[in-house]
């Protein structure tokens, strides 16, 4: 799961990626949209990217109780693993203060 703020959100529908059930909504998840949301100013939303991580699917596979959060910071033209990778500094500070939100929440 990657979550971004609503301003980010992709045009296209086959890139986004409905909320899970509230059954399967933990703890993690719901204080990373609020962290995020304080940082943004906007609700969260979920959006699937990208391709797979494996040692994510060992974890979740060892520890299926267990809540994986994944996140990472990424505007439309940081070209994420491209030669011309690059990252604006307001969403590095954004993603930073809403991972220390997100601590926060957590403890």
């Amino acid at each position: 799961m990657t979550t971004c703020c609503a301003e980010d959100q992709p045009s296209s529908p086959a890139l986004r990626h409905r909320r899970p059930p509230r059954s399967q909504v933990g703890r993690a998840y719901q204080a990373a949209h609020e962290a995020l949301a304080q940082a943004w100013g906007v609700p969260a939303v979920d959006m699937g990217a990208g391709g797979s991580i494996p040692f994510v699917t060992a974890y979740a596979e060892r520890f299926p109780a267990a809540e994986i959060l994944v996140t990472g910071v990424e505007d439309p033209e940081t070209h994420a693993h491209g030669p011309d990778e690059s990252l604006h500094l307001a969403v590095l500070e954004r993603a930073t203060l809403a991972e220390a939100f997100l601590l926060g929440g957590l403890s």
